[in-house]
C-alpha cells in the first residue's frame, strides 16, 4: 500500500493507516507537512505503529493518491476531515497496471527524498 497526500490530518483515515500497518507487511505514506496544524501529530501516529513515513519538502506534494491491492485512487481530496466529509471533491479508481506502477514509482522517489517527522 502506498498513500501520498498533501494533509493527512483526518482521524478515521490516520486510525486506518495504523490498523492496515498491523495487517500488511509494507505501508508507506509520503506528506508534505500541509497547512493544517494537525498535520505533524497525525504523520507522528502511523510512524508508530511502524508505518514509513516521511515528509517530503521538495517538490511540493500537492498530490491525492492511493495504491492498494492492485487498485489506484487519484483525486482532488485531501486526507482532511473537511476535504472528505464536507467538500465537493472528485476521484477517479483504475486498475490500470502502468497507471500503478507510475504512481508508485513517483511515491517511492519522493519517499526517498523525504525526511522522518
Amino acid at each position: 500500500m502506498a498513500v501520498e497526500t498533501e494533509e493527512l490530518s483526518d482521524a478515521a483515515f490516520v486510525g486506518a493507516l495504523a490498523d492496515a500497518r498491523a495487517r500488511l507487511r509494507r505501508l508507506r505514506r509520503a506528506a508534505r507537512v500541509g497547512r493544517l496544524g494537525g498535520d505533524d501529530r497525525a504523520a507522528r501516529r502511523p510512524a508508530a505503529a511502524g508505518v514509513v513515513v516521511r515528509l517530503v519538502d521538495a517538490p511540493q506534494v500537492h498530490a491525492k493518491a492511493v495504491v492498494a491491492d492492485d487498485w489506484l485512487y487519484v483525486g482532488s481530496a485531501n486526507l482532511t476531515a473537511a476535504s472528505l466529509d464536507a467538500n465537493r471533491e472528485v476521484g477517479l479508481g483504475a486498475r490500470d497496471p502502468a497507471a500503478l506502477a507510475l504512481v508508485v514509482g513517483t511515491i517511492a522517489d519522493d519517499l526517498a527524498r523525504g525526511r522522518t517527522p
